[in-house]
């Protein structure tokens, strides 16, 4: 009976052990810390015109901060509200276009994990891929085409 709960005992500090050791939240032995390039950032003011940046999750529809401070004016700082989803690292994914990140929200101008990890994969916006320039060329076929109609007119 006794080697039964010893047994017992040493396989319950095993499996207890590896559950601690285990990483819910996998980033890659290879993977080192990633900068996130500037024109994948968005730059926000908030209503007293305290400026800080943004990634973008389109997945989820989140925007997740990358600071939990703000640049104020006069060179004072301020705290993004308490609980807004923030980056606590970003990591290198399989692809180029891809980064990992670890979800934490904030707290008191910093940025701390969530009882449940939170790894998100986000794709980076392409530079120079933005819809305005969409927009312009959907413009310029329109009045080609207005163009060609006013032709055939005549």
């Amino acid at each position: 009976m006794l080697l039964l709960k010893l047994t017992l005992f040493i396989l319950i500090l095993e499996i207890g052990e590896r559950a601690m050791c285990s990483d819910s939240c996998p980033m890659d032995a290879k993977s080192s810390p990633k900068a996130l390039p500037q024109s994948s950032l968005l730059n926000t003011t908030d209503d007293k015109g305290c400026k800080y940046q943004v990634l973008a999750d389109w997945d989820t529809g989140d925007f997740l901060i990358v600071n939990c401070t703000k640049t104020c004016p006069k060179g004072e700082h301020s705290t993004v509200t308490n609980g807004q989803t923030c980056i606590i690292t970003v990591r290198e994914s399989t692809t180029p276009e891809d980064v990992i990140v670890l979800v934490g929200t904030c707290n008191n101008g910093s940025c701390v994990a969530k009882n449940e990890p939170d790894c998100r994969r986000i794709t980076l916006p392409v530079p120079g891929d933005d819809d305005e320039g969409d927009e312009e060329e959907e413009e310029e076929d329109d009045e080609e085409e207005a163009e060609e109609e006013e032709e055939e007119e005549e």
